[in-house]
């Protein structure tokens, strides 16, 4: 997975961001951690990544999972109001 420096950019800003809303780390947010917090804050990340334009393949990169997982964190994320850059 390639990301333009553009795009690296993007992804460094959009996970302080969420880090500084949520209270969550990029760390633990990239981590298999299951603790609801986390699980939240990946979702509304994965769901901003793709907003930007990455591939569902690059978003799973970033986080070690496969694209089903972006997929469903996305679902998650329309589902949920709630969540939506919380």
């Amino acid at each position: 997975m390639t990301l333009s420096t553009r795009q690296e950019g993007v992804v460094a800003q959009l996970f302080a961001r969420v880090s500084e809303i949520t209270g969550v780390s990029r760390d633990r947010m990239v981590s298999p951690s299951r603790e609801q917090q986390a699980v939240q804050a990946r979702w509304v990340a994965m769901d901003a990544l793709r907003g930007f334009g990455l591939s569902l393949k690059q978003v799973a990169g970033l986080f070690n999972r496969d694209h089903t997982t972006v997929i469903h964190a996305i679902e998650k994320v329309n589902q949920r109001p709630d969540l939506e850059m919380m």
